[in-house]
């Protein structure tokens, strides 16, 4: 008889090896692969670009003022084509903080869109000016006035933004877009319309290029928005940031200005907001306490403005696909979905489908260079609120739902 040769102990850890490799492939080969650094995936964090800009010539008050009315100066734009709105950049030079002159600025319809004094330019470095609130359509008038000759000063807009929707890249994981006009689609009193009357459109300057931007966000408490950090970060934002309620096909839209930039969280990507008034039209979202379990599979919807547009819900297809994701740093705080979603739907809440939960903050989309796939991200929401409560329990406790 021939005794088994005895293979080195070295080989026959290598065919160990080998063999795990091959089972942990054959584990894995059902789940599409998630390389959220590879190449082949853009990260779809980009904020919509919803304007371009023209500079201004000749746009300032005279070196001396005549006469002694109240009106000082004033100054006439009118935009060469249709556009849904401006918004100046202002500077006022050679002023004193308690002089009392006023720059009232006018829509084409003569309504009041913003009010600019002294203060409004206050602290500000030099060099520095203002924007102002939107304008409403094409034109705008800037009326300086004053009871006094406002000694030495001088007034100059040296451009201006004009709204410019182009086609902006979009996170489709059905393949085929699947956002539906929610108010059209899910007339009252469907579950779907009333789990988006919290969500809002956010219109804002983008702190990186003071370009035209929008996000999406959601109504925690009667006066406290929630939306992300990589949309509002900057206190020089909020002057001139909309909030706007309602913007639906048919609806009755509320604006609402921002005051407070509450807490900053940029790990988890997430600002709270509070608004400048508390709006009672609207119910705030449903939030619930402790720990939310996402779960593989999970029906979702996804209720969005993505480019500024009408309010939209993603149904289709809209669900888990992986528990746990990497977030902004190296933490898995995220989670995957595939509701359909574009730019300007960051910060949108994704919903638990079968009673309007938010289980998610929607951040940002990995889809490849070649559109053959996408997948999105939302932040755990139990994270947030964890975060929320970290900082200010009686805040926590005005914005979680309480249990039945």
């Amino acid at each position: 008889m021939f005794a088994p040769t005895r293979q080195p102990r070295h080989l026959f850890t290598l065919a160990c090896l080998l063999a795990s490799l091959c089972l942990l492939a054959a584990s894995t080969s059902a789940q599409p692969a998630v390389v959220i650094d590879d190449e082949e995936t853009r990260d779809g964090r980009r904020l919509p670009v919803l304007s371009r800009t023209k500079l201004l010539e000749r746009a300032a008050t005279p070196e001396t003022f005549d006469g002694e009315q109240r009106l000082r100066w004033v100054w006439h734009y009118t935009h060469e084509s249709e556009v849904a709105y401006l918004r100046l950049h202002v500077f006022a030079e050679c002023h004193k903080p308690g002089d009392t002159w006023e720059l009232i600025i006018y829509d084409g319809a003569n309504r009041v869109a913003d009010r600019l004094t002294a203060l409004s330019f206050a602290g500000l470095p030099a060099g520095t000016g203002v924007w102002t609130k939107i304008i409403r359509g094409r034109a705008a008038r800037v009326e300086l006035q004053s009871e006094t000759k406002p000694a030495g000063l001088r007034v100059r807009i040296d451009r201006l933004n004009f709204f410019h929707g182009e086609p902006q890249p979009k996170a489709i994981t059905t393949g085929s877009d699947d956002m539906k006009d929610l108010a059209r689609n899910y007339r009252p009193p469907h579950r779907y319309y009333n789990y988006g009357r919290a969500v809002a459109a956010l219109f804002f300057l983008n702190a990186e290029d003071q370009s035209e931007a929008n996000c999406t966000g959601f109504l925690v408490a009667p006066d406290l928005l929630l939306t992300n950090h990589h949309c509002i970060s900057q206190p020089w934002q909020l002057r001139s940031a909309e909030v706007r309620f309602g913007w639906e096909t048919d609806g009755q839209p509320e604006s609402v200005a921002i005051s407070e930039i509450v807490l900053p969280d940029g790990a988890l990507d997430f600002s709270l907001l509070r608004l400048e008034r508390e709006v009672t039209a609207w119910p705030v979202a449903k939030l619930g306490a402790g720990a939310v379990a996402v779960r593989r599979g999970q029906p979702l919807v996804a209720i969005q403005h993505p480019s500024a547009s009408l309010k939209l819900i993603s149904v289709k297809d809209c669900k888990v696909e992986r528990e746990q994701a990497r977030g902004e740093g190296t933490e898995l705080t995220d989670f995957y979905h595939l509701c359909d979603t574009g730019t300007g739907s960051s910060g949108a809440p994704v919903l638990d489908e079968s009673d309007g939960t938010v289980v998610g903050l929607h951040h940002l989309g990995d889809y490849s260079r070649d559109g053959r796939w996408g997948r999105n991200r939302a932040v755990r929401i139990d994270l947030v609120l964890d975060s929320i409560r970290r900082h200010d329990e009686n805040l926590y406790k005005r914005i979680v739902t309480p249990s039945p």
